[in-house]
């Protein structure tokens, strides 16, 4: 099962994201839930990387390693200047994930939401 634990601001936006685990929903390589899941947490990191490399010539520093995947917002990424962009696509990232969820069950995606108020956004 893959786990994607979303980690939120006090403000309810994302701050970041944990992705963990392989669906086993078919074999390795052909799997349509891992490919989904991954194609959409690809998809905003890309975006925020494509946003902050051109607002500040800077780009996004995230972990992967054998289909995991997180990501923390950094303090550029706060900025006023892209902030509504990148709330919009992690929000957007979100919402796919839980369709996914929704779709194929918590068999082989669980969706957590984890609120924590010390978190800045």
């Amino acid at each position: 099962m893959i786990t994607a634990k979303i980690q939120l601001s006090a403000d309810g936006q994302v701050a970041g994201f944990k992705v963990f685990g392989h669906a086993g929903y078919a074999e390795e390589g052909s799997d349509i839930i891992c490919s989904a899941v991954s194609a959409i947490c690809y998809t905003a990191v890309g975006y925020i990387d494509e946003k902050l490399r051109k607002h500040f010539n800077v780009g996004v520093e995230f972990e992967e390693s054998d289909g995991n995947m997180s990501y923390k917002r950094d303090k550029l990424s706060r900025d006023n200047a892209v902030r509504n962009d990148i709330d919009a696509v992690l929000s957007a990232m979100v919402i796919g994930l839980k369709q996914v969820e929704e779709s194929y069950g918590r068999n082989y995606l669980t969706l957590v939401e984890e609120e924590n108020p010390n978190v800045e956004n």
